[in-house]
């Protein structure tokens, strides 16, 4: 089951506000968060919103029905300022996956590019980071791009910019139920986070 639009999630429908606002959405594989009502009083809801790569309409759900989780006002601070960090990071990595001329149906080449100020900011510094695991996929980096330390390989990115290949894993490309549009996604999110854990935009 694919990516859930959280402007379109109006459950419990009995308690929460059918005109709520969508503050933040990560996309497919990722979570939102929304400003309602529960009982009439404001609040914040929380879930995650499912992926092509999962049978799953996301969580919570209830009865077969996307829904959301309702913060208690102790965590909402938390969560509020949570959401204006992941804002902050948005757009500091692109990642475009194509099929170049010549290349075998299943088979994509990936080109990402951190921001200028990611860049700049990072200087000489390395930003180490892991391409998403996906069941149905594989990512080959390009062998410049891989560097190892004593727990094992990790990518890094050189001059500002990531190169690797992208391959159907054991299943035929039309069959495969993770789509390009799903691992980009997960690319950006994994890169984010190692941008979010380096400390580098604080």
């Amino acid at each position: 089951m694919p990516y859930i639009d959280p402007s379109k999630v109006n459950s419990p429908k009995h308690s929460w506000g059918q005109n709520h606002k969508v503050l933040i959405d990560t996309g497919n594989g990722g979570w939102s968060a929304a400003e309602g009502t529960w009982e009439n009083e404001p609040c914040l809801g929380l879930r995650w919103n499912g992926s092509d790569e999962h049978e799953s309409i996301g969580n919570p759900q209830s009865r077969g029905n996307p829904t959301w989780w309702i913060v208690p006002d102790e965590l909402s601070g938390a969560l509020r300022r949570e959401i204006e960090l992941v804002k902050k990071l948005n757009g500091l990595v692109t990642c475009n996956i194509t099929k170049p001329e010549g290349y075998q149906h299943g088979a994509w080449r990936i080109e990402a590019k951190l921001s200028t100020k990611v860049k700049d900011r990072l200087g000489s510094s390395l930003l180490p980071f892991t391409p998403p695991e996906m069941e149905k996929r594989r990512c080959n980096p390009d062998s410049e791009y891989v560097q190892a330390d004593g727990s094992g390989l990790f990518s890094i990115f050189i001059d500002g910019a990531w190169l690797g290949h992208l391959y159907s894993n054991g299943i035929a490309e039309d069959d495969n139920p993770v789509t390009i549009d799903a691992y980009r996604e997960a690319f950006i999110q994994s890169v984010t986070k190692a941008i979010a854990i380096s400390g580098v935009m604080a």
